[in-house]
């Protein structure tokens, strides 16, 4: 169970990182920090306009972010009514600004306005069509992908189940993206990466659980940049693996866990702008890093 893992990580992070900001840490490297509020990332993604979006599941809500770093707006609290949230995970952003929000423990997804007001909600507790809904994205048509606990979902933008995909060898699905072509990668705590054709066809499968330097461990959230290059939040290895679009495994970012500038401690989210730079919600860091293609931090947001 996710509430389990992290309650155990949590009392890691009370040892090990007791005294120190991430934003002080980030100012103390040189980069550059800025405030937004952000207790424990998860789900993160951008909209057309460059705008980061990260589901602050350590505070129940969402955090708009300038490209910049700016707090623009958020909103969000505790709760099991409708709009409100028990464990928020996944995030996306379709092509008008309405955000969606995957609650992995109430087995639902809730729309909102780009104001941040409640829309809808579809599924919910014990409901099979969201169990332990996770990693989300919008595709080409505004319809929505919903990784969960049976494989993948299909929704329409007013919440009609259009299909449902497995995937080979998955017990749950955590991570969901999509490529150029409209090709869907999920990931999932075995260690894999799938790719799938925008109809559910399997194309590929890669990776595994292990210790080796091309295994992976609880793996969370995927993103691909414009050259089809794949990322994954390695949540066990505490690192961002890079893959070729067709698996071949490349040198990761991340040394070790920790709070310096080149690690990471329990990432969860990954997402890719249109330059190739990297966001990475780092959970129990506390704090969003922007990295650039080549893995340099250029800003951290906590």
């Amino acid at each position: 169970m996710k509430l389990a893992r992290l309650c155990a990580v949590l009392l890691v992070a009370l040892v090990f990182f007791p005294h120190h900001s991430p934003a002080a840490r980030a100012a103390a490297s040189g980069q550059r920090s800025a405030r937004a509020g952000i207790v424990h990332p998860f789900g993160v993604t951008l909209d057309g306009q460059g705008n980061v979006y990260v589901v602050d599941a350590g505070a129940y809500r969402v955090v708009k972010l300038s490209p910049r770093g700016t707090m623009l707006m958020r909103w969000g609290r505790k709760g099991s009514a409708p709009g409100q949230f028990a464990q928020p995970q996944g995030i996306a952003v379709d092509a008008v600004g309405n955000v969606y929000v995957s609650d992995w423990s109430k087995d639902c997804v809730d729309k909102f306005a780009p104001s941040g007001a409640f829309r809808a909600q579809w599924g919910k507790k014990h409901e099979s069509m969201l169990f332990a809904a996770d990693g989300i994205v919008v595709d080409a048509h505004g319809d929505l992908l919903v990784g969960t606990g049976r494989g993948i979902v299909k929704l329409s933008p007013g919440g009609r189940m259009l299909g449902r995909w497995d995937v080979r060898g998955a017990s749950f699905v955590h991570g969901l993206t999509l490529d150029a072509r409209g090709n869907v990668y999920a990931t999932d705590w075995e260690g894999r990466v799938t790719k799938l054709s925008p109809n559910g066809k399997l194309l590929a499968q890669w990776g595994n659980v292990g210790k080796r330097a091309a295994q992976m461990s609880f793996a969370e959230g995927v993103a691909v940049d414009v050259q089809g290059r794949v990322y994954v939040a390695d949540w066990g290895k505490n690192r961002i693996d890079r893959f070729t679009a067709s698996g071949r495994a490349l040198a990761p970012f991340g040394r070790s866990y920790g709070s310096d500038s080149d690690q990471f401690f329990g990432p969860e989210g990954v997402a890719v702008d249109a330059s190739g730079s990297l966001y990475v919600a780092d959970g129990m860091n506390g704090r969003v890093q922007k990295l650039s293609p080549t893995g340099k931090l250029l800003a951290s947001w906590s």
